[in-house]
């Protein structure tokens, strides 16, 4: 191949090449855009809750160490309270959680009861309630169907139960007990926007159990309650 030759033909090719070019653009064009990089994406989120709790029928009894002449106890023996009661109360919580998939929720959330009255039908127990609680706790969502997604769940952790103003028995004093605590949930959320989610719950708590302090300290046991949560969720996307 001479030289002339070989400077036509890279000519040439150049030439188709330059042809081609806008073509090559305008395919380009029409490809779809590259998919999102998802490196900087966060699983997080935060939480704010409150609602009321509604105790269900507690059980307080009384060892009677010291019974007065003529009261048919013996040392020991054991008195129960009759109509017992807590009455409702508030109460907040706060928490951070992690959207693992689509369908699983964890999270770790810290909360207050706010206090609550303890009687009986006998005015033989008069005393105030409050707790702290901190659970780990794991969601299942369902589904999300425009937003909407109902979601079960529950938790494990410990309540925090506290006693004041412990007026009766008389012989009862305040008191703060540590007690393991569970619950199970059930509601349905709605995503405002991207970042801020609002749920709606209902939720069965169990506190654990409670005795006083005092020389004829008093038991309290079956301290359950059925809960409305209303939470509001900020989720820390970044993508």
């Amino acid at each position: 191949m001479t030289r002339n030759t070989l400077v036509a033909t890279t000519c040439g090719a150049l030439l188709s090449a330059l042809t081609l070019l806008p073509d090559a653009a305008l395919a380009a064009d029409l490809l779809p855009p590259p998919e999102p990089s998802h490196a900087g994406m966060s699983c997080l989120y935060a939480r704010l809750n409150g609602g009321g709790t509604f105790y269900n029928r507690i059980e307080v009894t009384q060892n009677i160490l010291d019974p007065p002449n003529g009261s048919g106890f013996g040392p020991g023996n054991q008195a129960n309270a009759l109509n017992e009661d807590l009455t409702e109360a508030g109460f907040i919580e706060g928490g951070l959680g992690c959207q693992v998939n689509d369908l699983l929720r964890v999270e770790v959330t810290g909360g207050y009861h706010f206090k609550s009255s303890l009687t009986d039908g006998y005015d033989t127990l008069s005393a105030d309630y409050d707790n702290g609680t901190v659970f780990a706790n794991a969601y299942w969502d369902l589904t999300n169907y425009a937003g909407l997604t109902p979601y079960i769940g529950g938790g494990i952790g410990m309540a925090i139960n506290s006693l004041s103003n412990v007026s009766n028995p008389v012989d009862a004093a305040d008191s703060t007990n540590t007690s393991f605590a569970w619950n199970v949930a059930a509601g349905m959320s709605y995503d405002i926007s991207n970042t801020w989610t609002v749920d709606l719950a209902w939720r069965y708590t169990s506190f654990g159990e409670l005795v006083s302090d005092g020389r004829q300290p008093f038991e309290t046991t079956k301290l359950e309650a059925n809960e409305v949560v209303l939470s509001l969720r900020y989720n820390f996307w970044t993508w």
